[in-house]
Parts: structure tokens; C-alpha cells; sequence
């Protein structure tokens, strides 16, 4: 190898740009991780009544692999409720585990949807899947939304019929418990 070609090559290693390979769904994915272990409260900031929730909410990230995120949804001492967030080969998908007291699943349950695009790095939308509409009539235009901002707060969001606000919207403070 010539002097010149080795000047080169060790130049365009040097200089490479780094890979922009990461996705918006990537960059939500690893800031959803960095909060695996972890658990925080908050407050339920819209309630349009139709949820009747009484108490608190709090999470609980419980489980984190590179392909599947559980976290605990509590509201009060209501602690039936878990979201599972999937990474699958076209985006991310939300579904909604709803259990009873004994750990049986709830005739209303594994409910949700996939996201539509890749969103952006703090904010994805999951649009119903025709399992929902087929399991809850009337969900047709259904969508969840997450926003994270790290270290300030994680916001849940749920838009009825294809309104353009929520309906149901809860805040958690990213503090480490």
C-alpha cells in the first residue's frame, strides 16, 4: 500500500461522520428504557368522567428487554392495569393488559394499536388495530399517544373517535423514585 492510500484511508476513518441510522422510534425506545426499574407518580391532568379513576397514578417499568417494555399502571390501589409496549417489524405497539384481583385476564382486555410512522423521538401515536375495534365496539378511531421528555415527565394521552384533544391525559414525573 502506498503512502498516500494509507494517509487516505486513515483519514476517512478519522473523519467518517457517525451513523444517523438511529430512527425517531429508536431515540423513543431508548429514553422509554432508560426508566426500566424505575417507578413515579403523578397526576391525571384531563378526565373527561368516563373513566371515573379515583387516587393517584403511578407506574412501575417492570420488565425491559430490546423487544418488549411492561409497565405497571396504577391509579389508587387499582393495580389491574399493565401497558406493553412491542417493537415489531413495522413500528411500536400498545396494548393494555387489564387483569382482576386473582390474576385473571379481563373480559376487556389486550387492547391498543401500532404506530402508523416513525412519530418523533418524544412523542409516539398508536392507532387502534382491528383487534380493539372487534373487542370494544365504537373504538374505531381510537389513539394513544406517549410523550416523553427524559428527566421531566412521561405524559399518557387517550383521543376518543378521532377527537382532536384527549380525553384522558396523565403526567408522571421522571424523578427517579
Amino acid at each position: 500500500m502506498t503512502k498516500g492510500l494509507f494517509v487516505l484511508l486513515i483519514a476517512t476513518v478519522l473523519f467518517a461522520e457517525e451513523p444517523t441510522s438511529l430512527t425517531p422510534q429508536d431515540h423513543f425506545w431508548k429514553a422509554f428504557q432508560a426508566l426500566c426499574g424505575h417507578s413515579y407518580e403523578g397526576q391525571i391532568t384531563i378526565d373527561n368522567g368516563k373513566n371515573k379513576l379515583e387516587g393517584l397514578p403511578r407506574i412501575e417499568v417492570q420488565h425491559c428487554s430490546e423487544r418488549e417494555m411492561r409497565i405497571l399502571f396504577q391509579i389508587g390501589d387499582d393495580r389491574s392495569r399493565t401497558w406493553i409496549l412491542t417493537r415489531t417489524g413495522s413500528g411500536l405497539r400498545l396494548k393494555h393488559d387489564h387483569r382482576h384481583a386473582d390474576g385473571s385476564p379481563d373480559k376487556i382486555t389486550n387492547y391498543g394499536g401500532d404506530t402508523y410512522d416513525v412519530g418523533q423521538p418524544t412523542r409516539q401515536e398508536f392507532d387502534v388495530d382491528q383487534e380493539t375495534v372487534n373487542l370494544i365496539p365504537g373504538t374505531d378511531k381510537h389513539q394513544w399517544v406517549f410523550e416523553i421528555h427524559a428527566g421531566k415527565v412521561l405524559a399518557y394521552e387517550l383521543y376518543r373517535g378521532g377527537a382532536s384533544k384527549p380525553g384522558f391525559r396523565v403526567e408522571l414525573a421522571l424523578s427517579v423514585d
